[in-house]
């Protein structure tokens, strides 16, 4: 039997140190293909391509968009739904900052990553002897003696 993984799901927060203090979105991660797209479309030669990639890169983020509590501008307690006519009266460095901010979601560390065992007990590939039973093999054809 294989390993099927859940999408994953970041919650983003922005704190105290941003102008954004408060908002909280939730987004789905993209897929390979999907983030190759992304960093092809940062690649342009004319502006005609710039307005095209941009609105293709803002479609996939609203793709991805599960939830957030951004109200709509002028209106408190209305939220702002997760469609490009949704946006539009937004301000653009907002809805960039964190569209950037989805972007460095999903290629940082985790800090829980760094973390060590909660409870102080070997890893499982420890106690099954796993860890050691693999010889790191060159990555070059070393030479006939």
């Amino acid at each position: 039997m294989g390993y099927t993984p859940e999408p994953t799901i970041y919650t983003i927060h922005f704190d105290d140190s941003t102008p954004y203090s408060g908002l909280t979105v939730r987004i789905r991660g993209c897929t390979v293909r999907e983030w190759d797209e992304m960093m092809a479309m940062a690649v342009v030669e004319d502006a005609k391509t710039v307005l095209k990639n941009n609105r293709r890169a803002v479609d996939m983020f609203l793709e991805h968009l599960s939830e957030w509590n951004l109200d709509l501008p002028g209106k408190p307690g209305e939220l702002t739904p997760g469609t490009w006519d949704g946006i539009q009266e937004h301000d653009n460095k907002l809805i960039t900052d964190i569209y950037v901010a989805w972007q460095k979601a999903m290629t940082t560390v985790s800090d829980e990553l760094g973390k060590g065992s909660q409870n102080g007990s070997s890893s499982a590939e420890a106690l099954l002897g796993l860890a050691g039973s693999s010889e790191s093999l060159p990555n070059f054809p070393m030479p006939k003696p």
